[in-house]
């Protein structure tokens, strides 16, 4: 009877850890798909970090992007711990500061500008290009949800800038990010001579 209660006990332990480390795998992926996103941009905007003003409650991504409202003429978000409203920016690495649009807001300025190269929206709508960015990856993607197809093509050269997640993610991962068919992924993974991400490899 000890014997029979030791193994289900092992066997249960072996199925959490199991579990704990299929989680642990889904959270690496979710940050190497973050950093990757961010590193196929011109330039990198990142939402700016902040402490709320009135109750000093440092301020997440996710606190951020909850407390916007869905009104696109209303630029500010909401602190979690007190309600206090306050607006807040993209900031680039070399402390260039523009508007955060929420994605509804980005998607409501961006209605009439299908027309426009990226380039023209990026130099007299910053805030709505880098938001849109942030949000959706290229503005491709951003008109798509807006159901209209947008005649120019995304603006980041891909090749280079994957390299350093080849091997480290699923390749599918990969061109999902960079919107290529995943052959193209899996054919320059191979001319490098880099094995395939495999789970196991993470423990």
């Amino acid at each position: 009877m000890y014997l029979m209660q030791t193994l289900r006990l092992r066997q249960v332990q072996r199925q959490v850890l199991t579990a704990r480390q299929r989680l642990q795998v889904q959270h690496l992926l979710a940050q190497r798909m973050e950093h990757l996103a961010r590193d196929i941009r011109d330039e990198k905007y990142e939402p700016e970090k902040v402490n709320c003003k009135s109750c000093g409650h440092t301020m997440t991504h996710e606190d951020i992007l909850s407390g916007f409202l869905e009104d696109p003429h209303d630029h500010t978000t909401c602190c979690p711990k007190c309600d206090k409203r306050f607006k807040v920016n993209l900031v680039s690495h070399n402390r260039i500061y523009i508007a955060y649009l929420c994605a509804s807001q980005t998607l409501y300025a961006l209605q009439n500008l299908y027309r426009c190269s990226p380039k023209t929206i990026g130099k007299k709508h910053p805030s709505v290009y880098r938001s849109a960015l942030d949000h959706f990856s290229t503005l491709n993607e951003a008109f798509a949800k807006l159901g209209r197809k947008y005649r120019f093509k995304p603006i980041h050269t891909w090749n280079a800038k994957v390299v350093l997640y080849l091997g480290k993610m699923p390749d599918t991962h990969i061109a999902n990010c960079v919107h290529v068919p995943v052959r193209k992924v899996r054919e320059l993974r191979h001319s490098l001579n880099i094995p395939r991400y495999l789970k196991s490899q993470e423990f």
